[in-house]
C-alpha cells in the first residue's frame, strides 16, 4: 500500500515532474550562490550533485 505522498507523486503529469525538477535545481543553485562559502563541504557537494542529477534528468548538458 502506497503512502499518501507516493500516491500523489504518481498522479503528477510529466510536465509537473519536470517543473518540480526545475524548481529543485533553481533552489540548489540559489543556495550555492547565496551561501556557498558558508556551506560545509558535504552540503556544497550535495547541492552540486542535485544540480548535476536533476539537470541530467531534464536534458541539460554540462
Amino acid at each position: 500500500m502506497a503512502t499518501r505522498n507516493e500516491a500523489a507523486a504518481d498522479e503528477r503529469t510529466p510536465a509537473q515532474k519536470y517543473d518540480a525538477r526545475i524548481r529543485l535545481v533553481d533552489m540548489a543553485t540559489r543556495e550555492l550562490a547565496e551561501h556557498g562559502n558558508k556551506l560545509t563541504p558535504k552540503q556544497r557537494a550535495f547541492y552540486q550533485k542535485v544540480i548535476a542529477d536533476m539537470g541530467r534528468l531534464v536534458g541539460w548538458r554540462q
